[in-house]
């Protein structure tokens, strides 16, 4: 049962949204009133997984779009697999069976494995432009992509693709799938890059190629190597690359502790790095806090320097994310409004921010602005409408939102679908705006649970004349 100063904004937004549709909507005598979808949900609900930028295009007119795999929801929809963001505008990238556990851009096409349940099985689809076309059906998740000697590379858990046997690991050659040696074995593929013309494999594993391996190995292209010995899984993979093998790194990140070469071990916190030019492995300043490193990327800042940011998993915290520059590691400050032990799933770079896509979110992507890790806002409410009232020839909102479109606007706004604007600066100091009427003469009337109504004092009531 709604509280008594509740269950009156429900009646006339019922009311209101009745009215308000039929005077926006049909004119009178010519068409029944209907209803139709009204602002979407501006910020992803959900969890992510992946994350990838693609070009629908190349080098035609369109911008670049951040594409976000999981289980999430935003607009209008359902949950969708996969959306994606051009830069205002979030929209759903078409829909399969399953949520996205990987995802990347190969030959200018997005490639998403779609987890089926209960049965955990994947299918590796293709993005058509219309449609996600199925490649191949993996026995087990897919948990990670990568594009190594120009094939799509796919690692997980699974014993099969497409009928192939293949041991947690298979190459896709955009005719037939096919097995990377005998793969791995005792566990399963968590990450992969491409450094030094050798595709880089982590995950939790102690066999590969048929060698006992410590959670990392290394495929040449035609064998399998090993590479340390790490005391816990390797999570995440990420490489600095240059022109240069003396400055391009290999970081990788993981539940682990130390790694040993040699069986001469060193304490390494979560991160450590490999420089090819020496060929030796290193741990990265203190490490990182937490249980586990669950995302790394590395970018350039220059000819001679770069930098390093990590996700990391940690209970007692509220700091999930980590800047390494100068061999230095630094918070990336909190992530507000989440459960203790949310952490950032994937990293990227767009529109000139740090991107996060979140695991176990309600906002499942957030950027970086320099100072605070912000919404990726697209167009619609954030937050809930509790009242709607026809006012001339527009629709009055009242609710407990403080932004449409990124735009501020305190609870109030006016407009239509899409299109509105806000009245002053709102009203701040509580819940929101539950109630609206219309006076005689225009004026909108807002009762609900605040204290200032464009910035002056209102004891829970107030009256905007226009202006």
């Amino acid at each position: 049962m709604l509280p008594t100063t509740l269950r009156l904004p429900f009646a006339r937004l019922f009311t209101a949204l009745t009215a308000g549709l039929f005077l926006l909507l049909a004119p009178a005598a010519q068409c029944v009133p209907q209803w139709l979808p009204g602002d979407p949900r501006p910020v992803p609900d959900g969890y992510t997984t992946s994350s990838a930028i693609w070009d629908p295009d190349g080098a035609g007119p369109l911008t670049a779009r951040l594409l976000v795999g999981g289980g999430m929801k935003v607009a209008n929809n359902n949950q969708e697999d996969v959306l994606a963001y051009d830069g205002s505008t979030w929209a759903p990238l078409g829909s399969a069976n399953g949520y996205v556990t990987a995802l990347i851009v190969w030959n200018g096409q997005p490639y998403a494995a779609f987890t089926e349940s209960p049965s955990f099985w994947s299918t590796i689809r293709t993005w058509d432009g219309t449609a996600w076309q199925p490649i191949g059906l993996a026995s087990g998740p897919v948990y990670s992509f990568a594009i190594f000697n120009g094939q799509l590379v796919a690692g997980g858990s699974f014993t099969t693709v497409a009928g192939v046997a293949a041991s947690n690991i298979a190459s896709w050659n955009g005719t037939s799938w096919n097995p990377l040696g005998v793969g791995i074995g005792n566990g399963s593929v968590r990450a992969m890059a491409v450094f030094n013309n050798t595709l880089r494999v982590g995950g939790q594993f102690t066999i590969a190629g048929g060698q006992a391996a410590g959670n990392l190995a290394i495929w040449t292209g035609t064998a399998w190597t090993i590479g340390p010995i790490f005391n816990g899984d390797v999570h995440a993979i990420a490489v600095r690359s240059t022109t240069t093998i003396a400055t391009t790194l290999l970081f990788v990140g993981g539940a682990f502790t130390s790694y040993s070469i040699g069986g001469l071990a060193t304490a390494a916190q979560h991160i450590a790095r490999f420089e090819g030019q020496n060929n030796t492995w290193s741990a990265v300043g203190t490490g990182v806090p937490g249980t586990r490193c669950t995302a790394l990327f590395a970018r350039n800042l220059g000819l001679s320097s770069y930098e390093v940011i990590a996700g990391v998993e940690d209970a007692n915290s509220a700091q999930h994310a980590f800047r390494l520059n100068a061999g230095v590691w630094t918070p990336m400050g909190t992530l507000p409004n989440e459960a203790y032990n949310v952490h950032p799933a994937t990293i990227t770079f767009f529109g000139g921010r740090h991107t996060i896509g979140i695991n176990s979110s309600t906002r499942a992507v957030r950027s970086w602005d320099g100072t605070q890790w912000l919404d990726v806002n697209g167009q619609g409410i954030l937050g809930t409408v509790y009242a709607v009232e026809p006012n001339g020839n527009d629709l009055v909102l009242g609710g407990a939102f403080a932004t449409i479109g990124g735009v501020a606007v305190n609870g109030i706004a006016r407009g239509s679908a899409n299109a509105w604007t806000p009245l002053g600066t709102g009203m701040t100091g509580g819940l929101g705006v539950f109630a609206l009427a219309t006076a005689q003469n225009g004026d909108v009337v807002a009762g609900g649970d605040f204290t200032t109504a464009g910035g002056l004092p209102a004891n829970r009531i107030a009256r905007w004349n226009g202006v």
